[in-house]
């Protein structure tokens, strides 16, 4: 069930300062642990061995100093390079991808080794003088600051081919791809029993509205707090939002009927349970992420950048989404108390509905692109063995049909309008197959 800290999670996994702070604190730790190893005092002869640092304290400053001003450059050159990447990555593939970037966790780990080698360097000036003698410098304290820079370059060599490799379309297409996958997992299903339970029933009128008081985007509603309140006062509330609406403040969001009447406290208790913030969250919102994919689709086919080839691996990409997301339940809406008395209703999105707004933008700006259109069509026809119902069926095989049409009217060239034409009727055959349903548990 969803948590308030759910939102705070995301937030934080999409922050690039998280990780770094962390291992700041580590290098802290790291420091104290050396310099404890240092007032050990272990045998002199130790001291000779030809990784350890054995020079004079005005040495062992040198050599801190040094290592915080290269650390601080080096940082700075990933700092620029991170900026770069980002600058490409939203001019071409748009701006909301730069989301998919910062929870990249080889680039905050990146960024955190420099910070912490820095600090760890800097705490080191701080205990090492210059008119120590060679016995009295803490050689392990030195000796650490030099690992951590050698474990620096490494990072930066590391992330220098990552950065390489992350700005090239099909990666970015698979970054997003892997955050729908990762909220498809998170269904159950189809036929594995734990979706709603309950019986039907006859919804009372609500006549006491529920008004928004902030303005932003629907981040998630507590469904679970929101059936205990509902619960407790022998409640029914339904809902007008779901997450990833916007809302403007005085909007509509719910409206509730209650035995005793309307009250100002159970209203503020449904307000509360809708958290709205400033922007889209994947909490709840399993178009958040084909959203992205969809906009990766679209500027690929707008004139300004003309390729056909990253928009063919949008639309791979979302088949492979959607060949397991037909196999799994969505959210109906309705959510129960333990007796099994409906107590929440709110609005849903079906399977199709998701197909729909995945496909649609796709299909009219592809128009003028045949072989975009008819890699979309045979997409459609390998989704239908994996659809559940013969609706669903149909559902896909019109989808398909209103892609050749708007292949047929982006005026192809006649071989181009044949292949078209070949691509639906392959689709029209496929309509009769189906695949075996997905078992709900790994076989033994």
């Amino acid at each position: 069930m969803f948590r308030r800290a759910d939102v705070l999670l995301e937030r934080l996994r999409s922050g690039i300062w998280p990780l770094p702070l962390a291992m700041m604190l580590v290098g802290i730790v790291v420091f104290r642990l050396a310099i404890m190893a240092d007032a050990a005092r272990p045998d002199p002869a130790w001291l000779q061995a030809w990784w350890l640092h054995s020079g004079s304290g005005d040495d062992a400053r040198n050599l801190l100093s040094t290592l915080v001003s290269a650390m601080i450059t080096m940082a700075s050159l990933v700092f620029s390079i991170t900026v770069v990447a980002l600058s490409l990555a939203a001019s071409q593939f748009g701006s909301r991808l730069v989301r998919s970037y910062a929870r990249d966790m080889k680039t905050k780990v990146t960024l955190g080794m420099f910070a912490m080698t820095i600090l760890y360097c800097l705490l080191g000036l701080r205990v090492v003088g210059t008119d120590m003698k060679p016995e009295q410098v803490p050689h392990l304290t030195v000796s650490m600051g030099m690992v951590l820079a050698l474990l620096c370059v490494f990072a930066m060599l590391i992330f220098l081919h990552m950065v390489a490799h992350a700005i090239v379309a099909d990666e970015v297409v698979r970054r997003v791809g892997a955050d729908l996958e990762e909220s498809i997992a998170t269904l159950p299903h189809a036929g594995s029993g734990r979706g709603p339970t309950g019986g039907s029933h006859e919804l009372p009128p609500t006549p006491h509205p529920v008004f928004a008081a902030e303005e932003g985007y629907v981040e998630a509603v507590r469904y679970e707090s929101l059936v205990r309140h509902a619960e407790a006062e022998e409640a029914f509330v339904e809902l007008r939002v779901m997450a990833g609406q916007f809302v403007a403040r005085g909007d509509l969001i719910a409206s509730y009927a209650r035995p005793q009447g309307e009250e100002d406290g159970f209203a503020r208790a449904v307000r509360a349970a809708v958290l709205v913030g400033p922007e889209r969250t994947p909490v709840q919102d399993l178009g958040f992420s084909m959203r992205h994919l969809v906009d990766v689709g679209l500027r690929s086919l707008s004139s300004a950048i003309n390729d056909d080839n990253t928009a063919l691996v949008v639309i791979d990409r979302l088949r492979g989404a959607f060949t397991r997301l037909l196999r799994r339940e969505l959210p109906d809406g309705r959510h129960f108390d333990p007796q099994g008395r409906l107590r929440v209703l709110g609005p849903h999105l079906t399977h199709a509905d998701h197909l729909h707004h995945s496909l649609h933008a796709i299909r009219y700006s592809a128009a003028g692109h045949p072989l975009v259109i008819i890699t979309l069509i045979e997409a459609l026809a390998r989704l239908m063995p994996h659809a559940q119902d013969a609706a669903m069926r149909d559902f896909l095989l019109a989808q398909a049909e209103l892609a050749a049409d708007a292949g047929r009217r982006g005026n192809a060239e006649p071989y181009e309008q044949q292949a078209i034409a070949q691509a639906l009727e392959r689709a029209r055959q496929a309509r009769a197959w189906h695949a075996p349903m997905e078992p709900t548990q790994p076989s033994p």
